[in-house]
């Protein structure tokens, strides 16, 4: 049985050793075009996490230190704009990642509903990758994919966003 453990920033993270299997990272499209072994490797190296809704992940301007892949629950992706408002940005959903890029957080991460996570270690990732170049190509085609996606999505809302504001009448 898996113990349930609330995490916040600034709590110690080795909370919970519970460790994903091989199965379940096989249903999760970033990992799906990965061998068994490889499974087994990611597996390893990530830890499950339990966090209730309403906790921060991630705060806006700190470091990215850790990777994240969400299996159950609901995020929200919030940016402060230049007036000190809160601005959603986007929502994930089961089997979308974050994390683990240098750099500060380019947003707040909260967990809008109970979600579970798994969790590795920027320093980890970054092994994984160097150490197995075949794990390490997979993994970065499907980042890509993701990403692109990202990307694609991100145009559509500025395309629209633009069309808004042609569409209003001059004030």
């Amino acid at each position: 049985m898996r113990e349930k453990v609330a995490w916040a920033p600034g709590t110690p993270k080795v909370q919970r050793m519970a460790k994903p299997t091989p199965d379940l990272l096989r249903g999760i499209p970033l990992f799906a075009a990965l061998t068994r072994p490889q499974l087994e490797t990611i597996a390893a190296a990530l830890t499950e996490r339990d966090v209730p809704a309403g906790t921060t992940l991630v705060q806006e301007g700190t470091p990215l230190d850790e990777f994240h892949v969400l299996v159950k629950g609901v995020v929200e992706f919030r940016r402060r704009s230049r007036r000190g408002h809160d601005a959603p940005l986007e929502t994930r959903r089961p089997g979308d990642w974050w994390g683990a890029i240098e750099g500060p957080a380019e947003a707040t991460v909260t967990a809008a509903k109970d979600c579970t996570l798994l969790v590795m270690p920027r320093a980890a990732w970054e092994q994984l990758l160097f150490v197995n170049r075949d794990l390490a190509y997979t993994l970065l085609w499907s980042l890509v994919r993701r990403m692109a996606e990202h990307l694609r999505k991100a145009r559509a809302r500025i395309a629209d966003l633009e069309r808004r504001k042609t569409m209003r009448p001059e004030d």
